[in-house]
């Protein structure tokens, strides 16, 4: 693994609110901040976790819905306000096919860091979520 993937895997291990290691199911999970999600670091190692899940752009849609839907804990902001649930439909608006996730999925010409980044920090809240829960279903 070269320095930059080492690097970035290294802030978004440490940035990533800590896991709790209680396996019920009912378990509360602390949102990622803005500031964590502007952060580049960040930024390219969620990207790299997205990638690695292989669903297509417009599967996520619903996986997103699902992933809210059965989540059986507690989802927070960092100082333990409870996160309202939005509908995936808000978050993607009239993007229907996902285009914005086929732009978000796409990689520069490294292959090592994405082409784009995005500012639609909800949609990136979303997939934030979706990595941790589904990293920690897998573990």
């Amino acid at each position: 693994m070269d320095d930059a993937h080492s690097a970035a895997d290294q802030a978004y291990s440490r940035s990533t609110p800590n896991k709790n290691p209680n396996p019920n199911p009912k378990r509360s999970l602390i949102l990622a901040s803005q500031q964590q999600l502007e952060d580049r670091a960040y930024y390219v190692q969620l990207w790299r976790a997205v990638t690695r899940l292989s669903i297509s752009r417009r599967a996520w849609r619903e996986r997103l819905a699902d992933m809210l839907r059965d989540y059986q804990g507690e989802l927070l902001y960092a100082p333990g306000v409870p996160y309202q649930i939005p509908f995936v439909d808000d978050i993607f608006g009239n993007d229907h096919d996902m285009r914005w996730m086929g732009y978000y999925l796409k990689a520069d010409v490294s292959g090592n860091h994405p082409l784009i980044i995005s500012r639609h920090l909800e949609r990136l809240r979303l997939l934030d979520l979706y990595v941790r829960i589904y990293q920690d279903m897998s573990e």
